[in-house]
């Protein structure tokens, strides 16, 4: 099960991995796939030694058909290169084989140990098919290529052809390669009362695998297309492409350091994760045109990019989320799921929802400090409201590591999960904080379903709210907390539900502020309106 996956988790990270620049992503999924493409065209395919090519076919278990887990019925060697045809690979007792219609080798030689090493390995037309009592599965593959693996992986593949149990996965640091693609993935699935449907990628290109990261990755046209066995839904998914650079290996090596239990591994690949939450552990990150229509419930995204800057010893300095927008809609005619959305929707006065975002923040390794200013990073739902943040906090990678602490699946089973949450602001230090909520129609159509679930009448909840809130300082009185403030920040709520317009709340306080002081001393007194250079309006 571990190897199985390892294995699985080093394809899925093979889909997503790039290299060493950030460069700014494509426009498009057509220049991603070209820009890839041509990379790998500029790749020197391995000579290899003619004199070893031999041994290195033995050492692949192809001296000879049925040698090892492969069959074949032809096959021809011209110096370094070797070609086979009709060829078999058992996979596992009783299961179905893999077949492939040409297996062939460029570059062949053998290390110092006798190795089995190539410069370009090309498998085309790939398929196995999977018939049970209760699961017919049939999977094809136009074409699989690997261009100068490293010994370690060329000996992995060279293990899974041989008889006896593969051997273990390449440690991360020894797994490379100059380029692998593979094109026209497609999977067919039946499985009786269950679901049933299709999945396809049209390419993976990576190239300039080593030292646990790549120098580019594409994944291009893949789509799902489901249908639920129990209830009907139907699931379609579509993705253009993804594209991203500068990522590592450090969730496989995770993996293959873990122990057996499916607990220990999702421990495991937690902390690989959140081993440095302030780094996304890649470069550049580029989506294009991702849909999913779930049974009527629809959610589409054109374009995502995100943009890693890093100093000379490769932290992080600058993350960039660039503008976006994405969709949410519901065909109430196409399923349950889109039925229940679309009512939900309609419920708050929405057909769609429209959202659209951006952030940018700079980040300080020395000093632990991140930055982001009001503007640059928002988040919008039109026809609704528009969020904006900004501020300076300082202790930031201790925060996120000791939130990433806290959501384990250890933590979050344990009585203490707030205690460690507490721990992780107590890490902050405010240097300034700013947040505005403009309302654009979100406030009354909040008060307008409310009402409706009530049955009471939208102004008059309204007015109950402000008459609440008018009563904020009186209930603070004797809390230590200074009035001023208090009057400050209820007033401006209350005229902000009144008459909605752009709550803003701001802190610039004379000194910085250290959460985990204050937590300690349990003593607000001396967070004045004017200590911590507080103001809240609505304009």
């Amino acid at each position: 099960m571990k190897h199985l996956l390892i294995t699985a988790a080093a394809a899925a990270l093979l889909t997503a991995c790039g290299g060493d620049k950030a460069d700014s992503p494509p426009e498009s999924a057509e220049a991603a796939i070209e820009r890839a493409t041509e990379t790998a065209a500029e790749i020197t395919v391995r000579s290899g030694d003619a004199s070893e090519a031999g041994a290195a076919l033995t050492a692949l278990s192809l001296n000879q058909s049925g040698a090892g887990r492969v069959s074949f019925a032809d096959s021809s060697t011209n110096g370094a290169n070797a070609s086979f045809s009709s060829v078999e690979i058992e996979v596992e007792e009783d299961e179905a084989p893999l077949k492939i219609g040409t297996l062939s080798f460029e570059g062949l030689e053998t290390g110092d140990s006798g190795e089995a090493n190539f410069g370009r390995m090309l498998m085309s037309d790939l398929s196995v098919s999977d018939d049970d009592s209760d699961t017919e599965t049939e999977m094809k593959i136009a074409s699989v290529e690997l261009i100068n693996p490293s010994p370690e992986t060329a000996a992995w593949v060279a293990s899974l052809m041989g008889d006896g149990d593969p051997a273990e996965f390449p440690a991360a640091a020894d797994f490379g390669f100059d380029s692998w693609t593979m094109n026209a993935l497609s999977v067919v699935l039946d499985e009786e009362d269950d679901a049933e449907g299709t999945f396809g990628i049209d390419q993976i290109v990576i190239n300039g695998m080593k030292n646990e990261r790549a120098a580019s990755a594409v994944l291009s046209g893949m789509k799902l297309d489901m249908i639920d066995g129990e209830d009907g839904t139907k699931v379609d998914v579509n993705l253009d492409a993804i594209t991203v650079s500068g990522a590592d290996l450090k969730v496989l090596s995770a993996l293959q350091n873990a122990g057996e239990s499916e607990d220990e591994m999702a421990s495991a690949v937690m902390d690989a994760m959140y081993s440095d939450p302030v780094d996304p552990g890649f470069d550049a990150m580029s989506v294009s045109n991702f849909t999913v229509d779930a049974g009527g419930a629809n959610f589409a995204l054109p374009s995502l990019n995100y943009l890693v800057d890093r100093n000379g010893a490769g932290e992080p300095t600058k993350l960039t989320v660039e503008p976006f927008t994405a969709t949410l809609s519901a065909d109430a005619d196409a399923g349950e799921v889109g039925s229940q959305l679309a009512g939900g929707l309609g419920m708050i006065g929405y057909e769609t929802m429209e959202f659209s975002g951006a952030g940018e923040s700079d980040y300080d390794p020395e000093n632990d400090i991140v930055s982001y200013e009001a503007g640059k990073n928002y988040f919008t739902l039109a026809d609704g409201f528009t969020m904006n943040f900004g501020g300076k906090l300082e202790g930031y990678r201790a925060y996120s590591e000791a939130i990433a602490g806290s959501m384990t699946p250890e933590a979050l089973d344990a009585a203490n999960s707030q205690e460690m949450m507490t721990e992780a602001l107590g890490a902050l230090t405010v240097h300034s904080f700013e947040f505005s909520f403009e309302d654009d129609s979100f406030v009354d159509r909040m008060f307008n379903l409310a009402a409706a679930q009530s049955g009471e009448d939208p102004a008059q909840m309204r007015n109950q709210v402000v008459a609440m809130m008018s009563m904020a300082p009186m209930m603070a009185g004797g809390s230590g907390i200074d009035m001023e403030l208090i009057t400050e920040a209820s007033g401006a709520v209350s005229s902000f539900i009144s008459d909605p317009q752009t709550l803003t709340i701001k802190l610039d306080p004379e000194e910085p502020i250290a959460i985990g002081a204050l937590i300690e001393s349990g003593d607000p007194s001396g967070l004045t309106k004017s200590t911590l250079g507080f103001s809240a309006s609505n304009e």
